[in-house]
């Protein structure tokens, strides 16, 4: 490809996140561009959006970051590489996805510090910040531990300074968990630490430990997202953990069909957008549901989703396509209209527009056949539109202006499907 036309996503926002999840998987693990994992997604308004739980790592340092970048490991593959520069050494956290045969999720964090050759030797570690409102961060104890559990915050009684000093040395990994299990460290322990700012929020901070020059330190942070057993999950197991995710996204047939493309990073933008929409579909009701992403369009969007459709089509989903019309079908209602939300005019034709195309993709004319019905009295919903809007713009002594694209497109569809002289197409 020309060098002027070379993709270098110039116009990307500033704000990244990656999804880490599998095809169809409920737990929609976001990784931010500078390596935080961002959970539970909430919408006050269009434009008031948090994460309930955020979870941000550091180099345990004086310093901050000169510079961070991240990637992925290929285009197919969503494991996040974040690496982020300090002066005296380098944190790279390897974050992916994980599920096993029980179909237990996880979300794991593979960290690694690589110490300068040029540093005599470095007092350090993995510093972590969890944000969550009303929640506290500890172990079974404020002693160091492995397992870090969410307390609320009426729950938790915070000890006396001389115990903190001569008590909690030891966890007693016997004593009852206080909360739900948010994360594990392997190897290291994990200590009560200040915050970046010293913000109010939880810190922590695996035990510190002094790496020389061109040394490399290495432990794994293991986030159970459905399930609260602790055993077996070590840095050894988040290895092979990895190990599994990666041979499952290289053996995924995220292309059912030869597609291809001459021009190498246009193939691997097409397989990275393959996944993310399987990423971002679900399963609902036993159906599956093409969302647009994990976060606030998360859920079904017509206008979107006709798109989505058509590209599955091209994928090789045809057959997840077709049942997806299945999910169209539920947002039926008894006056013709086509919609989920029944203030979008809009989408009582694009659903029309949707039903055809996906029909003409299949070359499916029985399943035209027996949806030509519910076209029939979509298209009568928009003409009833019609008539109310002229006889408003009449009242007015204003002239109706011409029909809006998305009703115009509509109900030429549905005008034309009923037409058309192409064999098993002569629907009247």
């Amino acid at each position: 490809m020309n060098a002027s036309r070379t993709i270098d996503f110039r116009f990307a926002p500033p704000n990244i996140w990656t999804n880490l999840c599998f095809p169809d998987d409920p737990y929609k693990s976001l990784v931010s561009e500078e390596g935080a994992l961002l959970y539970g997604f909430e919408q006050l308004l269009f434009y008031s959006w948090r994460f309930r739980r955020v979870i941000e790592f550091s180099l345990l340092s004086a310093d901050k970051p000169l510079r961070v970048t991240q990637h992925t490991e290929d285009a197919r593959t969503p494991v996040v590489v974040t690496t982020l520069t300090y002066p005296t050494a380098v944190l790279t956290l390897r974050t992916f996805a994980h599920q096993d045969a029980r179909g237990r999720r996880t979300d794991v964090v593979l960290w690694e510090i690589a110490v300068n050759a040029d540093v005599d030797e470095l007092l350090t570690g993995l510093h972590i910040d969890l944000t969550e409102q009303n929640v506290f961060f500890t172990g079974r104890s404020v002693a160091p531990a492995h397992a870090l559990y969410a307390v609320p915050l009426d729950r938790f009684e915070r000890p006396e300074f001389w115990r903190v000093s001569n008590e909690y040395q030891v966890e007693d990994p016997s004593a009852p968990a206080p909360g739900d299990l948010v994360l594990l460290s392997s190897p290291q322990r994990l200590v009560h630490f200040h915050p970046t700012g010293f913000r109010p929020v939880g810190s922590m901070a695996t035990d510190q430990q002094i790496v020389a020059g061109g040394e490399t330190l290495r432990g794994a942070i293991i986030l159970p997202l459905n399930y609260q057993e602790e055993a077996e999950l070590d840095y050894g197991w988040a290895e092979q953990a990895l190990a599994q995710t990666r041979r499952f996204w290289q053996e995924y047939p995220l292309l059912r069909q030869t597609f291809t493309v001459p021009d190498p990073a246009l193939q691997e933008m097409i397989e990275a957008l393959a996944r993310n929409i399987l990423q971002a579909r679900e399963i609902k009701d036993g159906l599956p549901v093409f969302q647009v992403g994990p976060t606030v369009y998360r859920g079904l969007w017509v206008v979107d989703g006709h798109f989505f459709l058509e590209a599955a089509h091209y994928l090789g989903y045809g057959d997840d396509a077709q049942r997806a019309i299945g999910t169209l079908l539920r947002h039926v209602h008894a006056d013709g209209s086509i919609a989920r939300m029944q203030f979008h005019a809009k989408e009582t034709g694009i659903a029309i527009a949707t039903m055809i195309r996906q029909m003409e993709l299949a070359g499916d004319n029985d399943q035209l056949e027996e949806l030509w019905p519910t076209i029939r009295n979509g298209v009568t919903y928009i003409e009833k539109l019609r008539v109310q809007a002229r006889n408003e713009i009449d009242a007015k002594g204003a002239a109706l202006p011409c029909c809006p694209q998305p009703l115009a497109t509509a109900a030429s569809a549905g005008c034309a499907a009923s037409t058309r002289r192409q064999p098993g197409f002569s629907l009247g």
